[in-house]
């Protein structure tokens, strides 16, 4: 037992034997560092395929919902300056499509783990609301058309209606006051006595006339200034002086119903009073456009705000 032992202190010293050791031990670190490089490996693998497969997709689309939604606010404006419906249609159009991809990557980031749902949630609802408002602005300009033309439609017949009267005005009192004057209807006929077409009545008739086409006049005038207000605080008090001139022409109107002129000028004048105080009047069409456009501009304000 004792021999054993020598020889085997023996055989530590020697040279095989160091060596023998030296390369298990070698062998030993090795396959212990292959471990723990191959446990590292599969760590870093398992991150990285959870980075690719989540974070990234969620970042992507994190990315393009900002981007997208920007799009949206910047081309809403857009809609408000569209000239006709055709290019209304055009940038709606494009409008939907940019919404679309919204969607879509709003719908990328619902269906994550990772992300936080109540933002999410928050980031759809944003979304809804963007897209209510530009629906909302569609909506306003297809009205806008709407008005534009009526607006033109009563601003001809305006001009057309002011023509009219004009050319039963300025005879009419041309002729009163070559009555008065002068005593004769037309030069063919014998002038009236002194007393007939110089007394109190045919000098009123001339006044009442004159004054007729004085207030012609100031309701057109408004009616035309109606055309360029670019403030609805404006539209009130033109419209409160139309309605002061209205009385004093229809007074005056009436005074002259026993002339040919009241039957020829009476719907000419029914029909301006509706262009002033009717319910599609020439002031309620621009008042109606002036809140479109207050309207239009909140919505945009909001957009910005959302996005």
């Amino acid at each position: 037992m004792v021999e054993l032992l020598k020889k085997a202190l023996a055989l530590r010293f020697r040279i095989s034997t160091q060596l023998y050791l030296a390369i298990g031990g070698a062998v030993m670190l090795t396959i212990a560092a292959s471990l723990v490089g191959w446990f590292s490996f599969n760590r870093v693998g398992e991150v990285q395929s959870r980075v690719n497969e989540g974070s990234v997709p969620e970042l992507a689309a994190a990315f393009e919902v900002a981007q997208y939604s920007g799009t949206l606010v910047a081309a809403a404006p857009s809609l408000t300056t569209a000239a006709d419906l055709r290019e209304l249609a055009v940038d709606a159009s494009n409008i939907d499509h940019t919404f679309l991809l919204f969607e879509e990557q709003v719908a990328v980031l619902e269906g994550s783990e990772t992300a936080g749902q109540e933002r999410i949630g928050l980031i759809r609802g944003h979304g809804d609301t963007l897209k209510s408002n530009i629906d909302d602005l569609k909506s306003s300009m297809s009205e806008v058309f709407q008005l534009t033309e009526q607006r033109q439609t009563l601003q001809v017949e305006l001009t057309t209606l002011r023509s009219r009267l004009d050319d039963l005005l300025s005879p009419a009192i041309d002729d009163q006051l070559f009555f008065v004057l002068t005593g004769h209807v037309n030069v063919d006929e014998s002038p009236a006595s002194r007393t007939v077409h110089l007394s109190e009545g045919q000098v009123t008739t001339y006044r009442r006339l004159s004054e007729l086409q004085a207030d012609t006049n100031i309701a057109t005038e408004l009616l035309a200034n109606a055309f360029t207000l670019s403030d609805e605080s404006f539209i009130e008090p033109l419209r409160e002086r139309f309605e002061a001139a209205v009385e004093r022409i229809d007074r005056n109107l009436q005074a002259q119903s026993a002339l040919d002129f009241y039957d020829e000028a009476s719907p000419i004048y029914a029909r301006l009073f509706e262009l002033g105080v009717g319910e599609e009047s020439i002031f309620n069409v621009f008042a109606r456009e002036l809140e479109i456009v207050d309207l239009q501009a909140e919505l945009l304000a909001l957009n910005r705000t959302i996005s």
